[in-house]
Parts: C-alpha cells; structure tokens; sequence
C-alpha cells in the first residue's frame, strides 16, 4: 500500500502543482480553479486545502474526489488504496470505547498531536463553518459560556495531525488537571455516533467539577454532563465515564474517593440500568437516580424541567439519609482497600477530603 504522505505529494506534483515552502506549510498556485497562490500543502501533517475552491483540509483522498467529483470509494481506487483501510494506521477505533486499561497514560507523543487537532477543532467550531453545529448544540440546552468552558471543537474529517477522524465531528476533549487524556468524536448519524480517537485512554470527563462538594453525580454522557453543571454546577460536583458500560479508570476511582454519596443518573433503558448496577455493585456508596420525565437528563431540561430544583430535591434527599449500619464503609480507609482490590498496582496517595 503507498505511503500517503508520498502519494499526496506525488498526487500534487503529477498534476502540475508548483509549490515553495512556507514555514511548515508549503503554498503555490491551485491547479484545479486556478487560484493563484490559494493551494496550501502540510506535508508533515498529510493535508491541504485551496482558500478558494476547497477550503476544508482535506487528504489525499479528499482531494481526488474534490478534483474528479467521484465518491471515496471510486478515489480510492484510483489511488489504489483500498477503500475498508485507506490508510495504514486508522485513528479512529470502530468499537465505542477503548479496552479496560485501569493504569494506562497517553504517551506524549500521542499528546502532542492529540491537542493540535483539538485546538484546531475548538477554534473551528466558532467560525462560520461551525454554525451549524453550535445551533445543535444550544438545542441540547448548552450556552456558549459553556461550550467555551469544556473546550468543545469541531472537526471537518479527513486525514490530520496523524489522525484519520472518518468525517466531520464534534470534538469532546478529556482532560485530567489540565493534561489531555482522550478525544471522544460525536458524529451526526451513523451505527456508532460516538468514537474515541485511537489512542485515547477513558479516564473520567469534568473531574475539574468535583472539588469542594460532598456529593457528585456521574452522568451518562459528555453532553448531559455539561448541562447539568451549566444548570447547578455550584451545588453538587458533576462528571462522567462516557458510557454506561465504560470500566473504571484508577483515575476515575481515585477522584471518587472523597465522597460518601455518589449519584447516578444514567439512561433510562436496558443498557443505562445494568451500568448503574454495575457501578452500585463497585461503589457501595454509589444510588441509582432517575429523572423525572424523558429519556436522560437533556430530555428531562428539553420537556421543561428546572434541573436546579431537581438537583436540590437529590442532594436534600440523599443527604437525609440515615448513616448506613456499618458506618465504616465510609472511612478512607475502606476507600482504600476498595481500590487496591479492584486495581493491585494502584498508587493512592492521601489528600484533603471533601467529604465529612
């Protein structure tokens, strides 16, 4: 299989393209309309794009088709790629979440490139290009303030930063103290609308929420997760795994240690009540919540439902409740022993408690 770095140049170059250097960048004239200095080419990052017929980035194979109008598959062929696996190294997993690595850390490497695409996205989402996408996005009830503050980006697919993304996406950046840990892609239709960018490692999303609360609430998904602390972020720590089949991180665990009362508010369905069980069965001090009306907690806000109210109503309930008959189950120290059996090689270290 040709290397794609080579056959996007080799591509370029057969079709009379004359380019000159430009810092990483390389620029000339577009041989498909003609825009004179308009073709932009990053060959490093396997990419390029015409200011003014073409001005998405795009790869190789976005190219042919741009330049023949023909379909992926049909470019593919002519570029004798075959069109199941394009490239050598496809970034994106197909299955919705990575395998259980409960102590495994991006390498920085994977970091590097990882935020170059997200930071991308993040701009993108707040150009005309994006509009689209951010009227959505308030349809699920999210202001801009906080697609602002959890980073969220959108990307126009293709070939970038080392990434094969497979189309256009919103982008959900993971990130533990400021570190990024994964990059979860939502795409708009699709058997699997919602993809990790391989290489990423599911830790826990919004722990940033956390501090300073004696409850949390884990949340399905991204998107219901942002919302709820939109609405009452103030009163009660918020995050999620990412599914409700996602495995337990050592991250994700330590982060709950503090809190005596973690509630969990997952879909209402098949899949949504068994990882609520699941998760109750690893974390004594883990209740099943339901909303009131609606499927998750973006149907319950889209039905007319005031989260905030709702939210006091949990944390005014949950914390009426009597102390258990082993009240011990609540120390740090049982805290401990939970994650040292569930991870041997964990490492916990002491902190301040948010927690009586």
């Amino acid at each position: 299989m040709p290397d794609v770095g080579q056959t996007l140049l080799e591509v370029l170059e057969a079709d009379g393209a004359s380019l000159r250097p430009d810092g990483s960048w390389m620029e000339g004239s577009c041989t498909m309309c003609g825009g004179q200095d308009r073709l932009m080419v990053n060959p490093s990052r396997i990419i390029w794009a015409c200011r003014a017929c073409h001005p998405d980035f795009s790869d190789v194979i976005g190219y042919v088709q741009h330049r023949d109008g023909v379909g992926f598959a049909e470019a593919c062929r002519i570029l004798s790629l075959d069109p199941d696996n394009p490239h050598q190294d496809r970034e994106v997993e197909e299955n919705t979440t990575p395998p259980p690595e409960p102590d495994r850390e991006p390498d920085e490497s994977w970091r590097s490139r990882a935020l170059e695409l997200y930071e991308f996205a993040e701009q993108r989402l707040w150009t005309d290009d994006g509009a689209k996408a951010r009227s959505w996005l308030a349809g699920r009830g999210l202001s801009d303030e906080t697609l602002r503050r959890w980073r969220v980006g959108l990307f126009p697919g293709g070939y970038m930063y080392g990434f094969l993304t497979g189309g256009r996406c919103i982008t959900l950046p993971w990130l533990l103290d400021g570190r990024l840990w994964g990059v979860r892609c939502r795409y708009p239709a699709g058997p699997s609308k919602y993809k990790w960018l391989r290489g990423s490692v599911p830790t826990i999303y919004g722990s940033d929420t956390l501090a300073g609360h004696r409850m949390a609430i884990l949340t399905e998904g991204e998107f219901d997760c942002m919302l709820l602390h939109q609405e009452a972020g103030d009163l009660v720590g918020v995050a999620t795994l990412g599914s409700a089949s996602a495995s337990l991180h050592t991250q994700a665990i330590l982060r709950l240690l503090p809190f005596r009362r973690i509630l969990l508010v997952l879909d209402a369905d098949e899949a949504g009540g068994n990882g609520a069980d699941r998760l109750a069965g690893m974390m004594g001090r883990a209740v099943q919540v339901g909303v009131p009306v609606g499927n998750d907690i973006t149907e319950f806000y889209q039905e007319g439902g005031i989260l905030r109210q709702w939210v006091r109503y949990l944390l005014a309930l949950h914390e009426a409740d009597p102390e258990p008959e082993t009240s011990s189950c609540f120390t740090y120290e049982a805290w401990v022993a939970e994650v040292l059996a569930l991870f041997p090689g964990a490492v916990v270290t002491s902190g301040e408690r948010t927690a009586a």
